[in-house]
């Protein structure tokens, strides 16, 4: 259950909606990625938002599967990680790479007038 806020109205989730949806074999993946009560989570990101990132794109399912995959190497499963992360955070620009989402998110927030310091 998602408590509405405002005018909007409780919304209730059930497992059925996933069992019509490709994310269902990865749904493992996305509290470790998006976070839970014993891990952290992404800073302004909702959990929906990785579900709908790897929804929309194939080629994320298959990086997610080196996660679960018992033979993959750490390697392997960065590379799978730094390319989910660029997709979350700016979906416009997929393929860029971790460090360059990170450059232009920092000179983003410094050519504001007003920022949040948290956001640095």
């Amino acid at each position: 259950m998602k408590p509405g806020k405002g005018t909007k109205e409780d919304t209730f989730f059930s497992l059925d909606d996933l069992k019509r949806s490709d994310v269902k074999e990865h749904i493992l993946f996305l509290p470790a990625m998006n976070g839970c009560d014993s891990t952290w989570a992404f800073f302004r990101q909702g959990k929906m938002k990785f579900v709908k990132t790897l929804e929309q794109s194939p080629k994320l399912q298959e990086a997610a599967k080196f996660f679960k995959a018992k033979n993959s190497t750490h390697e392997e499963i960065a590379a799978a990680g730094e390319q989910f992360l660029p997709a979350v955070y700016s979906p416009k620009s997929r393929g860029n790479s971790l460090n360059d989402l990170r450059f232009s998110t920092f000179t983003r927030t410094l050519t504001k007038t007003a920022f949040d310091l948290g956001s640095l």
